[in-house]
């Protein structure tokens, strides 16, 4: 391990790789799906492809 961190771009790559992990884990906990956007009954695409045509 030590020589792995012995290079300036390793220690460069570690550090992304756990900011990325951490911004992961902490943005699965505090963003929620936002209820107000779920339609109250499903949306029939074949109804909304045939208006377009």
């Amino acid at each position: 391990m030590r020589r792995f961190l012995s290079n300036t771009r390793n220690k460069w790559l570690l550090g992304i790789v756990l900011a990325a992990v951490v911004a992961g884990i902490a943005g699965r906990d505090v963003t929620p799906y936002p209820t107000e956007c779920i339609p109250d009954e499903p949306v029939d695409v074949t109804k909304l492809i045939s208006s377009l045509a």
